[in-house]
């Protein structure tokens, strides 16, 4: 019973992470390009934004679920999805903040060397 639970938590975790990555690694672009249409403005482009990683990930997260995972019985309750959502954000938060850091101090050993 425990199982059919953290598999649920698993595939919404999955959907987490991929949707705050998408909006992590790809908002700026996405922003940028956005501009160009005048229908969108400062409010609404993040929105729109937000709403293509969440498109995206319940995409991946349901096709994975329909390939991979359609013979398990997965536990379908409101406190599973939002406790999987949460840890795949927070997930998606740590492994940027180690991207990022690794990042800089790769910039700062260039610029000391330079």
């Amino acid at each position: 019973m425990m199982s059919y639970y953290l598999l649920g938590v698993l595939k919404m975790t999955i959907f987490g992470f991929l949707k705050s990555n998408i909006f992590i690694f790809f908002e700026e672009e996405l922003h940028s390009y956005l501009k160009q249409f005048s229908f969108l403005d400062e409010i609404s482009r993040p929105v729109f934004i937000g709403g293509i990683a969440a498109a995206f990930a319940i995409l991946v997260a349901s096709y994975l679920k329909h390939h991979y995972f359609a013979h398990l019985n997965m536990i379908r309750h409101p406190l599973v999805d939002f406790i999987g959502v949460l840890i795949g954000t927070v997930i998606a938060i740590l492994l940027y903040n180690v991207v990022l850091k690794h990042n800089l101090k790769k910039k700062e050993n260039k610029e000391i060397i330079n």
